[in-house]
């Protein structure tokens, strides 16, 4: 029987079942809520190329970015409706334009994120601004090595995890082919977003839409905003609201995502918030989103030249970059309180989150100690 990673380790990007050639793997579900592959023994073949192209069972070596940039496009409107400075955008219309195919996160509905293919420029609206959540991918994979056999252009944008997977499965490097990962703090299970979603709701009220970064407040102080289906809004400042509260204390991400050995793994550039801007480029600090650009091959450096004229960038120093957003070059830290938190999923979660990321006081006294002598 073929043994695939173990789920401290996988990642959950789906690459062994788009590879599977009798179909016999399937991504189900845990109780936490997080996919992982399943075999179905009476099927396998025992061809083992779902092992070949586990990233988690042989990751991609990791490489220092050839540069650091701080980005913005020089167009507001398309700022403001990204999530961080609309590089993104910029690359992806370039793509369309040369007859390419953009591949990238959308909600199938409030509950579901998967990846999909987009060939116009009307639909990138879809694929824009951040999802705290884990994508489906498995299907994507097979249509970007559709798209690549038919010698068209293919942009891939998603977390480093998925990007190395999408590379395993290709198992060659295609000179069309562009991969951007983007900054990834770790994915939070989507039982828990499914369980605030269920709290939110009404008999006659459902969430129609989330926007996870509404920079309506501000790109450093952005709002949760929830659509619903009859027509109310409901805007939480980010800090506020439960379910980012709890993604950001680590207290439900996927037990891969500590330590994550898959940053600059793979991608030909890595897009993120460029966070300490108003030290890092004080004259690109305008509240407006700023993006951070790590080029780490010379197909992506040609990508951003060919969209530079679109763009305000300038050079800024990688070390403090990443001491300002972590997340950059590190994953998370594991939270030693995340069992009990799955223990407590019968409770609101607002409260299991508030009780559970509370500061002591003896640790508020250390915080402010060390400001204080830093």
């Amino acid at each position: 029987m073929v043994k695939l990673a173990n789920k401290s380790l996988c990642c959950g990007c789906g690459a062994c079942v788009a590879a599977c050639p009798s179909a016999c793997i399937t991504m189900q579900a845990d109780h936490e809520g997080f996919c992982y592959p399943v075999i179905d023994a009476t099927r396998c073949i025992e061809c083992k190329k779902c092992v070949g192209v586990c990233p988690s069972v042989k990751n991609l070596p990791l490489t220092l970015p050839k540069k650091c940039l701080a980005a913005q496009s020089k167009d507001d409107a398309l700022r403001q409706s990204s999530s961080s400075g609309g590089l993104f955008s910029l690359l992806a219309e370039r793509t369309i334009e040369k007859n390419g195919i953009v591949f990238g996160a959308t909600f199938q509905d409030a509950q579901t994120l998967c990846h999909i293919g987009i060939e116009n420029s009307a639909e990138l609206s879809r694929l824009r601004g951040s999802k705290y959540l884990q994508s489906r991918t498995e299907e994507s994979y097979r249509k970007v090595l559709e798209a690549l056999k038919s010698d068209r252009y293919v942009f891939f944008v998603g977390t480093a995890c998925q990007i190395s997977g999408l590379r395993r499965f290709l198992g060659r490097e295609y000179e069309k082919l562009l991969c951007a990962d983007v900054v990834c703090h770790g994915v939070p299970s989507p039982l828990v977003w499914k369980k605030r979603l269920r709290e939110l709701q009404t008999d006659t009220k459902q969430v129609q839409s989330v926007d996870f970064r509404d920079k309506k407040t501000g790109w450093r102080t952005y709002s949760v905003t929830y659509r619903f289906t009859d027509g109310s809004v409901l805007s939480i400042p980010s800090g506020s609201e439960p379910y980012m509260k709890g993604f950001i204390a680590d207290l439900y991400l996927r037990p891969s995502c500590t330590d994550c050995s898959y940053k600059h793994c793979g991608s030909d550039l890595t897009l993120g918030d460029c966070w300490g801007l108003e030290t890092l480029a004080p004259e690109l600090d305008d509240e407006k989103g700023t993006s951070i650009v790590l080029v780490h091959t010379e197909k992506g450096e040609r990508a951003l030249k060919a969209v530079e004229k679109s763009l305000k960038m300038q050079s800024i120093d990688y070390q403090k970059a990443c001491e300002r957003n972590p997340a950059i070059r590190r994953g998370a830290k594991a939270n030693t309180k995340r069992e009990a938190f799955f223990r407590r999923m019968d409770e609101p979660l607002s409260q299991a989150v508030h009780d559970l990321t509370k500061v002591s006081f003896f640790t508020r006294c250390k915080r402010k100690l060390r400001a204080i002598f830093r």
